[in-house]
């Protein structure tokens, strides 16, 4: 039986969108993406306001990775804000998935390193984060959350490193859009 809330989508925008679609079709009740915020500048200071505004009812949050996620501001800055503990809202379990067009997909022996964001990379070696290959059925993703749920109930999540980039603030434009 699960007790996931609900799934938040953390992924490059600007390379790995097709991926996030295709977990709205076919997740709709449960995904949530912060796809309306403009991350032109990132700081730690509203990172709990990311944290109180998006990610409230979040017991997951699936991290999207692709050749391109390791270096993205705005993935360090959703993996930041969905590790917080922030005014009785706990941290959101780690699902890592690795998208099929990133260099070592289905071999997991072969996969490389590098392309892991730190702060996912961190919680993945200290146990707290799993790491899946994108699959054929996406009600693997599903079962991989619920582990990944009860993980974050035995693990404490690794939080401290500086963000990628810092700046004044962020904008937010709209509400999540649920997938």
């Amino acid at each position: 039986m699960t007790h996931l809330n609900r799934l938040y989508v953390i992924y490059d925008h600007e390379h790995d969108d097709k991926y996030c679609r295709k977990l709205q079709s076919e997740l709709t009740s449960v995904c949530v993406s912060a796809d309306a915020l403009l991350s032109d500048t990132i700081n730690k200071d509203t990172a709990g306001h990311l944290k109180e505004i998006f990610m409230k009812d979040i017991s997951v949050s699936l991290v999207l990775i692709g050749r391109n996620t390791f270096e993205s501001p705005r993935v360090d800055l959703e993996l930041y804000a969905s590790l917080l503990d922030v005014d009785e809202i706990p941290p959101a379990g780690l699902l890592g998935i690795v998208l099929p067009d990133c260099p070592g997909f289905k071999h997991s022996s072969n996969w490389s390193e590098q392309f892991l964001p730190t702060r996912f990379k961190e919680n993945y070696f200290s146990g707290y984060a799993g790491l899946i290959n994108w699959p054929e059925n996406l009600q693997t993703i599903l079962d991989e959350a619920e582990r990944a749920r009860v993980r974050k109930s035995i693990i404490s999540p690794r939080n401290q490193q500086e963000l990628l980039c810092s700046g004044s603030g962020i904008s937010y434009n709209s509400f999540p859009h649920y997938l």
